[in-house]
């Protein structure tokens, strides 16, 4: 049942993401890069969808905060193992 849990909670916030992706192409600038806060809440969409779609990490006690496309990570991890886990599943996004 947890797996079914993590499953659903990763599908949840992939859909999410993909909208927030869509969304952002509609919104891209004439000369082809997404504006601030559009590419901020991209930016939060895939860190979000790549820490929750690592089982080891709880993504609910992460906090992400994206501003002017700089990445901040804030919560609670079980070790500092996750700690190195998640800042470095994030520095592995594009954009």
């Amino acid at each position: 049942m947890n797996s079914l849990l993590k499953f659903n909670r990763a599908l949840t916030i992939a859909v999410a993401t993909l909208l927030l992706m869509l969304l952002a192409v509609q919104t891209v600038a004439f000369d082809g890069e997404l504006q601030g806060e559009v590419q901020d809440a991209w930016l939060t969409g895939k860190a979000e969808t790549v820490l929750a779609l690592n089982e080891h990490l709880n993504v609910y006690s992460i906090a992400v905060r994206v501003r002017n496309a700089e990445v901040r990570l804030s919560g609670d991890v079980a070790s500092e193992l996750d700690k190195v886990l998640a800042e470095e599943l994030v520095k592995g996004i594009s954009g």
